[in-house]
């Protein structure tokens, strides 16, 4: 029983008191003496300006120091855990030189662990370090080790690692140095790495490879699959360098010397979650900021307040954010700006990804001062915002950036979601050209450039297939100034319950609007097209011959207050008004504009439904097979107007009473200018149709 008793308070022993043993493959084994160690250049081996040491275990307890030392000959420290133990660090690592600390077996930082080193700080739970091609620093084989004079060039693994955790630590190094977390699953947890003017690197694998940190990139080429980085802050505390600017959980701004500009983040991993957790490289000094660079290879979500931000109070150029990942998800309020408060410009927010989706999510550049706003560019396959915005934005003499959006498919916009590029200064607002497949905006969602002082930016949208606005949506550029113009391309475009298509100008000159459909436009339920203005009022040119353009109890208009009205163009095979819809570019003070409409015309005195173009089911020429067939059986459906039934069997097919019409006109053709499906058989039985109400 005794024996026992012994034997557990030898474990627990083990558990209390940190322990730093070498194992005697590089130097003589020896049992360092606590709580502070000193790790001299005695318990290792020089090679060059590389100092190797080599440890069975290695744990610091909270209030204890490591130290390592070494003459000023030493430019790197690299120091291996060779045993099958993890390392627990919760005290303070200190080092007159680079410091590599390897575990393969894992390593864990508390809420007390942090950094005096004079230099960077790599932590990895890799197999090995090369120098340069030839050399090598093993930890899980240190008999394969070929020490040489070489600086360390890539973190080498023979499998999927372990992982890192930090929880509640605080690691800050010296400024223009560079901290690294290489491994497995990175848990960064109520955590802060801050490098000022210096570097991050953040890099999760789940399989062998190299990671190879370059002076300007990142690379992870080797792997077949990356891991997890979770990066979170459930405390509201933040450490404060200076009382006025808190330390973001990741941070290499520039904030306290004033002297640089700010540093530069990587992140790779195969999947990544910021929750609640800021990432920082601002810039406040007179150098260019060096920005934030993040490629995951599957999901990127940012949640519950989460920022990543490049701003510039300085007066160079501030630094990119720059994303490639499968989906990028912002929620909660979460936050991308790369803003300008100086004279510099601002820098580029670039995100490549398969899908964005935002619900209450913002991504911007905006300038405040004299400063130009930097540029929004996203390609990707998928655009959703639910109450999220895209924006640039100006509000001094700085000009605004431009927004470019590539989709491959689709983009979404509802519940407020809108794309916008906004001046409340002297400059012009930016413009924004988008290219997609097809897009839908519902529910007061849209795209808007805007100057409260200055003149509006243009927006140009490509549409492949479809464009669908409703229920309060639209697209609009309106200025002080001249209003942007507006250029719209698609094949078929719906606007419904109160949406449509703005320029407006309320000191001088109306935007244009040049809208290129080549199938169907179809405006109803008080929509609009409007280019109007306190000066001359925009034109409207409605082009490439689509099949139909119908307005049902909606608006055409590009009037003027003093200056002319401007011009409505309408180019279609067919143009189908109902008798509520207004055509009008009138001007209060000066010369109406001219309306001409070049189509075949209908107008209809009250409202009507269209439907679908896919409810058609069948072209003529097969419906002329099907008539002259004696043994087919031929079904018809008729389409009935309100309160309307046809007098007879006989009587089947397009049906529209003629007090509909202000003139008479061919039954096929304005059955084919409403879209409806309709038996041409029956109508041939029927040269005369009498309409009947019902009692």
């Amino acid at each position: 029983m005794k024996k026992y008793f012994i034997l557990i308070i030898l474990i627990l022993n083990s558990k209390l008191y940190a322990e730093i043993i070498t194992d005697g493959t590089i130097g003589q084994r020896s049992h360092l003496i606590g709580p502070d160690f000193v790790i001299n250049e005695q318990l290792g081996l020089q090679v060059g300006n590389n100092l190797f040491h080599s440890f069975q275990t290695f744990n610091i307890k909270t209030g204890q120091t490591a130290t390592f030392s070494s003459s000023s000959s030493v430019t790197n420290i690299l120091a291996r855990i060779t045993s099958n133990e993890s390392s627990w660090i919760d005290g303070k690592i200190s080092s007159d030189a680079n410091l590599y600390l390897l575990n393969p077996n894992g390593i864990v930082f508390g809420k007390n662990a942090s950094l005096s080193i004079n230099g960077s700080f790599h932590a990895s739970t890799a197999d090995y370090l090369r120098l340069e091609n030839t050399g090598k620093f093993s930890a899980s084989h240190p008999q394969e080790s070929l020490l040489t004079v070489a600086a360390p060039e890539a973190f080498g693994f023979l499998k999927a690692p372990s992982s890192i955790t930090l929880e509640g630590s605080v690691m800050i190094a010296f400024p223009k140095q560079t901290i690294s977390i290489i491994g497995g699953d990175l848990f960064i947890k109520d955590s802060f790495l801050f490098a000022e003017s210096g570097r991050i690197n953040l890099a999760s694998v789940a399989s062998s490879g190299e990671v190879i940190p370059t002076s300007s990139d990142f690379i992870l080429n080797s792997f077949e699959k990356l891991g997890k980085i979770e990066l979170s802050q459930l405390s509201e505390w933040r450490p404060v360098l200076n009382e006025i600017n808190p330390i973001a959980n990741l941070d290499v701004s520039d904030s306290d010397s004033k002297s640089a500009g700010a540093g530069q983040i990587f992140i790779r991993a195969g999947k990544f979650i910021s929750d609640k957790a800021w990432i920082f490289a601002d810039t406040y000094g007179n150098e260019d900021g060096l920005g934030i660079d993040i490629f995951i290879d599957g999901n990127m979500n940012l949640t519950n307040g989460a920022r990543i931000t490049t701003d510039n109070g300085g007066t160079k150029q501030g630094g990119n954010i720059k994303i490639q990942a499968k989906d990028l998800t912002l929620s909660g309020f979460s936050v991308m700006n790369s803003n300008t408060f100086g004279a510099g410009e601002g820098g580029k927010i670039i995100i490549n990804a398969s899908n964005i989706e935002m619900q209450q999510g913002l991504i911007q550049t905006a300038t405040e001062e004299s400063g130009k706003a930097g540029k929004i560019d996203l390609t990707l396959n998928t655009l959703k915002l639910d109450q999220s915005i895209i924006s640039s934005g100006t509000k001094g003499d700085g000009k605004a950036g431009n927004i470019i959006i590539n989709a491959n498919e689709n983009i979404s916009l509802f519940n407020g979601g809108f794309i916008s590029a906004l001046s409340s200064g002297s400059a012009d607002a930016g413009s924004i050209n988008i290219t997609t497949n097809t897009a839908s905006f519902s529910n007061d969602s849209g795209i808007t450039t805007e100057s409260v002082t200055s003149n509006g930016g243009n927006i140009t949208f490509t549409v492949t297939d479809s464009l669908d606005l409703s229920n309060n949506s639209a697209i609009v550029a309106k200025a002080k100034g001249n209003a942007g113009n507006i250029t719209i391309t698609t094949k078929t475009a719906s606007f419904s319950n109160n949406s449509g298509i703005t320029t407006q100008s309320f000191n001088t000159s109306g935007g244009n609007i040049t809208f290129t459909v080549t199938d169907r436009l179809y405006l109803s339920d008080n929509s609009r097209i409007t280019a109007e203005a306190h000066g001359d009022g925009g034109n409207i040119n409605i082009s490439g011959k689509p099949e139909f353009v119908i307005l049902n109890n909606s608006q055409l208009r590009a009037n003027a207050y003093e200056g002319n009205g401007g011009n409505i163009r309408i180019f279609a095979e067919n143009f189908i008004g109902s008798g509520n819809s207004i055509i009008t570019a009138s001007s209060d003070k000066a010369i109406d504009g001219q309306i001409e409409i070049n189509a075949h015309e209908y107008e209809l005195k009250n409202n009507f439904s269209v439907l679908p173009r896919n409810f058609l089911t069948s072209t003529v020429e097969s419906t002329k097979k099907v008539c002259g067939s004696k043994k087919a059986d031929v079904a018809s459906l008729a389409v009935l107007g309100h309160q309307i039934l046809p007098e007879s069997p006989y009587s089947l097919g397009i049906h529209i009473p003629e007090e509909l019409f202000t003139t008479s006109t061919n039954l096929t053709e304005i059955s084919e200018a409403l879209n409806l499906s309709y038996n041409p058989c029956a109508i041939t039985e029927a040269k005369s149709t009498k309409i009947i109400p019902p009692p």
